[in-house]
């Protein structure tokens, strides 16, 4: 069964924003474990990597709104439409897969310590919280009873308390759950629809909800977690009528609309979070998703800056680098702790920002080495392959019932 995605002609930029999204994501944790010498210095002069978190609700949001533009038609077609089994087959194909290959290393390395007598290890940082030392299976992230539901991409809505495993992967379970619900809130990207801007309004208070509950946005447990991802997704949703309506496309479809909007949630995430500017933040998002499809690609400075081959690549690397950097992140630092102690240690000594750069940028590029490696050699070979074990099985599954009936 073919992948029917969307033509990038008509949402140009989008893969670009996943890119950048993964790649801020992967510094928000990086400088837990990685560089947490230099996290209060870049903290005092801005907040975005202490707000890098928020890079998920643009995921939520792109992810609603790309669904919706593929499988929109394809599941209210008259001619075969694509049945909702066969909808939840292909995204499964598409997350599953490498998600479970992260989480069986994480669990390898854990079985790895367990035999050698290793504890857990996660830098200085974590090592003032009084974590360092844990034996396997039982530190802050690799817990054991928390690894059943992460088979079930369950873990969003049942992990206790405290992220576990492939701490990434939260989202992914969220994002099944939108998955689950899609063929009720599909209705929201018809435009005829009169709920869209209802549910976009309910979307932005859930979002203000969760924040004065929780005095941010950050919520990735329980059912917290699962309003915030379908907070986004629904907002992505009900950008689509619009989109594909192409409304007020001549006057956002130029070069100084599109950087303003790209410039506003990075002003707004350089920013302390409260209320107020979380709220902003998510419209932000959402109307730079929205500007951004609707560009007609053209060789100009800032469309040409934002849509490249380099960003194209990171953006079709993005779900490689959300998973592996945290895999790189939480058992790399721990290998290194077992056969490099004194060259971590010195690492950790280092306090120039030469050598930030240096660590951060090597850190970076080992992180798109694995993901490149990953997204050619296994992510889509497997998602090829399933499709086409089920495309397989569907036709034999057709045949034998015609069989029958004949």
């Amino acid at each position: 069964m073919s992948n029917p995605g969307p033509d990038p002609r008509e949402l140009p930029l989008l893969t670009a924003l996943r890119g950048l999204a993964a790649l801020l994501v992967m510094l928000f944790h990086a400088r837990l474990i990685l560089f947490p010498q230099w996290k209060e210095a870049l903290a005092a002069h801005t907040q975005l990597l202490e707000n890098g978190y928020l890079a998920v609700d643009l995921f939520f949001i792109l992810s609603g709104l790309v669904l919706g533009h593929v499988y929109l038609n394809l599941m209210r077609g008259t001619d075969q439409p694509l049945r909702y089994r066969q909808f939840l087959w292909l995204r499964l194909s598409r997350i599953y897969p490498l998600f479970l290959l992260t989480l069986l290393l994480l669990v390898a390395w854990e079985t790895i310590k367990q035999a050698q007598g290793l504890t857990y290890y996660g830098g200085p940082l974590f090592g003032s919280w009084g974590m360092n030392g844990i034996p396997a299976f039982e530190g802050p992230f690799n817990r054991l009873e928390a690894l059943p539901e992460q088979f079930f991409l369950a873990q969003g809505l049942l992990t206790k308390s405290m992220l576990a495993w492939n701490v990434s992967s939260w989202s992914l379970s969220v994002e099944w759950g939108c998955y689950l619900l899609f063929p009720l809130l599909l209705p929201l990207a018809g435009w005829q629809s009169r709920w869209r801007w209802l549910a976009a309004l309910l979307a932005l208070t859930t979002l203000g909800g969760i924040h004065h509950q929780l005095g941010s946005l950050d919520a990735t447990t329980g059912i917290a977690a699962m309003l915030r991802g379908l907070a986004g997704f629904v907002l992505g949703l009900s950008l689509l009528p619009a989109v594909r309506q192409r409304v007020l496309a001549r006057w956002l479809n130029n070069d100084a609309v599109l950087a303003v909007l790209v410039v506003l949630p990075l002003l707004l995430l350089h920013l302390p979070q409260s209320l107020p500017v979380s709220l902003a933040l998510i419209v932000a998002y959402a109307l730079l998703v929205y500007a951004a499809a609707i560009q007609q690609p053209r060789p100009s400075p800032v469309f040409s800056l934002l849509e490249n081959r380099l960003t194209r690549w990171l953006g079709d690397l993005s779900f490689s680098v959300y998973l592996w950097h945290t895999v790189l992140l939480l058992a790399g630092v721990e290998v290194l702790n077992w056969l490099a102690p004194a060259t971590l240690a010195t690492w950790y000594a280092q306090t120039g920002w030469l050598a930030a750069l240096l660590g951060i940028g090597s850190f970076v590029l080992l992180t798109l080495a694995v993901s490149a490696l990953s997204y050619h050699c296994f992510e889509r070979p497997a998602q090829r392959w399933l499709r086409q074990w089920h495309s397989s099985t569907m036709r034999k599954t057709q045949l034998a019932t015609a069989g029958r009936a004949g």
